[in-house]
């Protein structure tokens, strides 16, 4: 556990500095946007928003990894992470659309807008966002969670470049519907950014197999070890960002030595397909515990 605390010591205190850092902007941008009446810093806004969440979520991840199990929730804590990805994905799409729409009626029917105001306060966010990606890039190679967080900052300061290209177009031209413009081309990347996460979140919940694993070579692996005749009920999940799991019935010949099938099963999972924990069950040929022992061949993806 020592070890553990070191090493999530430093992501942990990156992301901190992030939290206070992207918060510091979203004050900022929400004021700026209703004192400005830029729709394209409100975007910016709302976009901070989803991302003051997802750093959140990223240091409550760390904090839950170290979360023992209990008897109730006997995997421990860590699915809350994916949960709240979902859940931030569909807020980040809805909020996302709301802007789109109004962009549109914004766009027929433009309204003045302080181009000086949306410029100035888009370069604060510029700033702070860049400070925040600095912060969690030199983390983002190890660890997929702050990886997450990192390209929400990264989708962040895009939005505030977007809010400072409209500021420049309206304060040189005087075009007012280039705020609108902007806002929505910012919503298509955000509605781009949360229809992955809310795809890769609902997959994970679904127990759907890792996207990374080959479901039949899996099964091939486990069938060449000597002794194996055949399987049946194999299952592959993902608890956690990275954290994989899978569970199997192997069918053994009469002379087959369990121990030496388990080991080489176990080393195959391990070492090939990177599955840190798997459970594995033997029987002879012959022993029919399973109430449905097809292999789904077309149906597995």
């Amino acid at each position: 556990m020592g070890h553990d605390h070191h090493h999530h010591h430093e992501p942990a205190h990156s992301l901190k500095l992030a939290i206070l850092i992207t918060a510091g902007i979203l004050v900022a941008e929400l004021a700026g946007a209703w004192y400005a009446n830029s729709l394209a810093l409100f975007a910016d806004a709302g976009h901070m928003v989803t991302d003051l969440g997802a750093l959140i979520l990223s240091f409550s991840g760390i904090r839950w990894t170290l979360k023992k199990p209990t008897p109730v929730s006997t995997f421990g804590y860590k699915r809350a992470e994916i949960l709240v990805g979902f859940t931030n994905g569909i807020l980040l799409f809805l909020l996302s659309v709301y802007i789109s729409v109004e962009a549109v009626s914004r766009f027929f029917q433009p309204e003045a807008v302080n181009a000086s105001v949306l410029i100035w306060v888009s370069l604060f966010g510029l700033t702070a966002n860049l400070v925040s990606a600095f912060l969690l890039f030199r983390h983002s190679h190890e660890n997929l969670n702050i990886r997450g967080a990192f390209l929400h900052v990264v989708g962040d300061a895009l939005g505030s470049i977007g809010a400072i290209l409209a500021g420049i177009i309206i304060f040189y031209t005087g075009w007012y519907p280039a705020d609108a413009v902007i806002s929505v081309i910012i919503s298509l990347i955000i509605i781009f950014s949360a229809y992955r996460l809310i795809r890769e979140t609902a997959h994970i919940l679904m127990e759907a197999a890792p996207a990374s694993l080959a479901y039949h070579e899996v099964q091939a692996s486990l069938v060449e070890i000597p002794g194996v005749t055949g399987l049946h009920d194999l299952h592959i999940w993902t608890l956690s960002s990275g954290s994989h799991n899978l569970s199997c019935h192997l069918i053994l010949t009469e002379d087959a030595l369990q121990d030496s099938v388990l080991r080489q099963a176990h080393d195959i999972i391990r070492q090939k397909f990177k599955i840190a924990h798997a459970t594995f069950q033997t029987e002879k040929a012959g022993f029919t515990e399973c109430h449905n022992c097809e292999m789904p061949h077309e149906h597995a993806h």
